[in-house]
């Protein structure tokens, strides 16, 4: 995201964050979010996070942000038990996508992410995460709205020079 969003914004907006007094932080890790928000509203500087789909599964619930028992996520995790061998995915213990030899836990939470039968219940994470200043990439992770398909250094450098 650090790599992309500034490149994106001036692209989008036709000028950088920096003008707009605007600037990203790396809090090191999504399970950090909760807690760099928190600090950043205690010192009175307004913030948003963003974070892969998979944090609205896992993380959100475990900071408090949404219900362990959310019926969203719980429609999720039903659809991922019934599509995972179908789609090629492994389910850890919490009954969501885990990395395997076929697959990444990313690139299966993106797989998901295509599956018509789980749109509304995303879009409603999503909604519910934004009212709380964390902004969920709906489609796995930036690259996967970037229709990126590889991750790493060069991959972002490729696509900040052919943004446009």
């Amino acid at each position: 995201e650090e790599k992309l969003l500034h490149v994106i914004f001036d692209s989008i907006k036709g000028y950088t964050l920096s003008a707009r007094k605007i600037a990203l932080v790396s809090l090191g890790g999504s399970g950090n979010a909760a807690k760099g928000l928190c600090i950043l509203d205690a010192i009175g500087i307004p913030a948003k996070a963003l974070v892969d789909l998979d944090y609205a599964f896992r993380t959100a619930t475990q900071a408090g942000l949404l219900n362990e028992d959310d019926e969203d996520i719980d429609r999720c995790c039903r659809i991922c038990s019934e599509v995972s061998d179908q789609c090629g995915f492994v389910l850890a213990e919490d009954g969501f996508p885990k990395r395997s030899e076929s697959m990444s836990a990313s690139d299966a939470f993106a797989l998901l992410a295509t599956l018509d039968e789980v749109q509304d219940y995303i879009s409603n994470l999503h909604d519910k995460l934004k009212e709380k200043n964390i902004w969920l990439w709906k489609k796995g992770a930036i690259e996967d709205h970037l229709g990126i398909d590889k991750r790493g250094e060069s991959a972002w450098a490729y696509c900040a020079q052919n943004i446009q």
